[in-house]
């Protein structure tokens, strides 16, 4: 699966942190959100189950983090 995440003008601010968390497994990750629009954080596989998006407060103290939306994108086999 494909994980995109949606930037607007507010969120564009350098660095990121999410961690992904899917049923086999935890992924940490950084973006840099400087583009607007869908920001992919990366392809994973994954058995059906719950899976969680978590955007984390840990940038610049003068930092905005804005969550606007995750689209999860089947990829095939």
């Amino acid at each position: 699966m494909n994980i995109m995440y949606k930037s607007n003008l507010l969120s564009q601010w350098g660095t990121q942190a999410y961690t992904i968390v899917l049923p086999e497994a935890r992924h940490e990750i950084s973006i840099d959100t400087s583009d607007c629009g869908w920001i992919s954080l990366g392809e994973y596989e994954s058995t059906s189950g719950e899976c969680v998006v978590m955007l984390h407060d840990t940038g610049d103290s003068n930092h905005i983090i804005i969550g606007d939306a995750v689209k999860w994108m089947y990829v095939g086999e």
